[in-house]
Order: structure tokens, then sequence, then C-alpha cells
């Protein structure tokens, strides 16, 4: 009798030990999943509210919204915005050969147009009345984590400061017309070396970065062949959406644990359910 209770235990143990793998591993994989990219690179996905210490020096793949957490503002216009990311676009109008043509045209262009090659009556100004600048947030925070000047450099503009907004804030000398500050009388007639002023912002987004992990931010992560990886992607990118190799996931430790536990929980009912056949055979 000893021998026959003693069976029923161990299988709910075997049971009871496979659930508790298979939990364990997938506790694991929401914490971090590991696939190879296309250098046999291992990519660790992992969550944004808390730095692992596990994951130093790591190839990391981290997602979260990129907020705006104060203003930032151009002094000299007194244009100010919520927002992570702001840019003063300078434009002047200046004289563009046409090569194709041999045309002089006259467009709005951020850069200085080399104008040297150019007859007399086409030379542009060498400079411009104001210089385009960009504003950053000093702490740009994903979840836990920093990011480095070089990754908020890498979001896109996505939003132009509209008129009213320009409108509201601006108390310049200078003329508006639409989302621009300029000193040309006639936006549909302006002059050669005339400037026209527009701000472009960054709205809350989220983002995914794929880069090493150093303490709280990120840096260059260099593999064996030297190629560096050290990117910021909008949008929030899956193990699914990530570039594999051909060998696509790695067997790796929460893979084998799922494995164990799916054995020993298996085992456990089948013996079970097979001490159940028996028993009745007997009787």
């Amino acid at each position: 009798m000893a021998t026959k209770n003693k069976i029923p235990v161990l299988n709910i143990a075997l049971i009871i030990i496979g659930l508790a793998l298979i939990g364990l591993a997938i506790i694991n994989k929401n914490q971090t999943t590991a696939v190879v990219d296309t250098d046999g690179n291992e990519v660790i996905f992992a969550k944004s509210d808390v730095v692992s210490t596990g994951n130093q020096g790591k190839l990391v793949a981290i997602s979260d919204e990129v907020s705006a957490s104060g203003n930032l503002t151009d002094k000299y216009f007194g244009i100010s915005k919520k927002t992570y990311k702001l840019k003063r676009v300078v434009e002047m109008y200046q004289y563009q050969l046409d090569e194709e043509t041999n045309q002089y045209l006259k467009v709005w262009n951020e850069d200085i147009i080399d104008s040297s090659s150019y007859d007399a009556e086409h030379k542009n100004p060498d400079s411009k009345a104001f210089a385009s600048e960009e504003y950053l947030q000093s702490d740009v925070a994903l979840g836990a984590f920093t990011l480095t000047e070089k990754l908020v450099h890498d979001i896109d503009y996505d939003t132009v400061l509209g008129p009213d907004e320009i409108s509201e804030l601006y108390k310049g000398q200078y003329t508006l017309s639409g989302e621009y500050i300029t000193n040309t009388t006639d936006m549909n007639n302006p002059k050669i070396g005339d400037f026209r002023i527009s701000y472009k912002y960054a709205k809350d987004k989220t983002v995914t970065v794929i880069a090493k992990q150093n303490g709280n931010s990120f840096e260059a992560f260099y593999s064996d062949n030297k190629k560096e990886v050290y990117s910021l992607e909008e949008g929030e990118l899956s193990a699914a959406d990530f570039s594999t190799s051909s060998t696509g996931f790695e067997f790796n430790v929460n893979f084998i644990i799922s494995l164990i536990g799916i054995a020993f929980a298996c085992f456990g009912v089948t013996a079970i359910v097979f001490a159940n056949i028996k028993s009745k055979k007997v009787k």
C-alpha cells in the first residue's frame, strides 16, 4: 500500500515542477527575448521600466514612448514649445543654377548655395542674417533609461509650428507671414538675400533603441566584424519584427526550461492516467 501512495504524490510533484518551470520561462521571456540579427549578433529585447544589470555591455533593443518633460525656447525670437527637440530653420532666398537648362532659378534654401562660379549678376550672399539652431532637452527619458544626444538626433522632426502659435509667441520686429518670421515685405516677391524663419519639433512618440546598454543609457555596439550598431527606430519593434538570421530564434535558456517543464508535466499527467487505468483493470 505504501508504494501505491508514493506514485500519485510523485506524479503530482512532477506536474507542479513542470508548471513552475513553464511559468518561470514565461516570466523570463517577458523580461528579455533574444534573437539573432543578420550579422549573427544576439539582440536582447529588454523591458524599459527597469535597468537590468544583467544586460550591461550587451546589445539590447528597448521600446517605450519618448515624451517632453518641459519647454524648449529660442530666446532670441521668443518662440517656446513643450517638446524634447526643437529647430529654428532659417532659409535664404538665393540663386540656383539649373545645370540641365542653364537657367538661374530663385529658391528658398537653408544652406548657402555656392555661387562662386555664377556670373556677376547672379551672386548669392556669403552669409545668412541668422543661423539655423537646434535645441534639445538635456535629459530625454526612455522609460528608466536616458537617451544620448546622438539618439535624440536620430528622432525625426514631424511637426511644424503653426501660424497661430507663432503669432501668439513672437513679439519681435520682423514680419509674420503664415508660419514664417521674415524680413521680406512681400512673400510673393522676395529679394535675393531675404530670409524666412520657421520652427519644427518632434511630437511624443514610441521609439525603439538598438544599442549597447551602458548603465541606464546607451553607446555603440561593435560586432565581431567591427560593424557599429547604434540606432533609434520609430515605433515599437518586437522580436518578431526584428530582422533575424536564417536560424531564427536561438534555442536559449528560456526555451530549454520550457521544454523541461512541458516534459515533467506531461510525464506526471500520463503516469496518473495510466495508474488509474491500471487500477480499474485490477478491480
